[in-house]
C-alpha cells in the first residue's frame, strides 16, 4: 500500500514538472522573449498604438484645435521611452510562446482590422473606467477607508 502512495506521488510530480517545463514552450528565455516581443511590436508597432490612440483622444477636442493637440502631443510624447517600456513588460509578463502567438495575431488581416479599432475602443472604455473608479474612491474617501489603503509618505 505504502508504495502505492508513493508511486501515485511521483507520478504526479512528474506529470506536474513535465507540464511546467513545457509551460513556457521549448525556449523561452530572455533572448526568445526578447525576440518574440520585438516581431510583435513589428507588427503593431508603438508609433501606430500612440497614433491610433492620440486620434481617439482628439475626438473629444474642437475640430479646429484637434491637428494642433495631435501634433503638440506627439511631441511631448517619447516614443523610444515608450517602446522600451512595452518591450521590458512584455519580456518580464508573456512567454516566448505567447508573444508570438501574439505576434502572428495582429500581424494577420484580422488582427490588423481589431488593432486599427483599438484606439478608439480604448478611448470610449478609458474615460468610463476613470469615472466609475474616480467615483469609488471618493466613496472610500468619504466613508473614511480610503487612508488605510495609502501608504506612508
Amino acid at each position: 500500500m505504502k508504495s502505492k502512495k508513493i508511486f501515485a506521488v511521483v507520478v504526479l510530480m512528474a506529470v506536474f514538472f513535465a507540464h511546467s517545463a513545457f509551460a513556457g514552450g521549448a525556449n523561452d528565455s530572455q533572448e526568445a522573449r526578447l525576440k518574440a516581443a520585438k516581431r510583435y511590436l513589428e507588427a503593431v508597432p508603438m508609433s501606430k498604438i500612440m497614433d491610433d490612440t492620440l486620434n481617439a483622444v482628439a475626438q473629444r477636442i474642437s475640430a479646429d484645435k484637434r491637428a494642433e493637440f495631435i501634433s503638440d502631443m506627439k511631441g511631448a510624447i517619447n516614443i523610444d521611452a515608450m517602446e522600451k517600456l512595452a518591450l521590458d513588460s512584455m519580456v518580464k509578463v508573456f512567454t516566448a510562446e505567447e508573444l508570438n502567438a501574439l505576434a502572428d495575431f495582429y500581424g494577420s488581416k484580422v488582427g490588423e482590422s481589431i488593432m486599427g479599432k483599438m484606439g478608439v475602443y480604448m478611448a470610449n472604455v478609458m474615460q468610463e473606467m476613470q469615472k466609475e473608479v474616480f467615483a469609488a474612491l471618493r466613496q472610500l474617501q468619504r466613508e473614511g477607508k480610503l487612508q488605510r489603503y495609502m501608504k506612508p509618505s
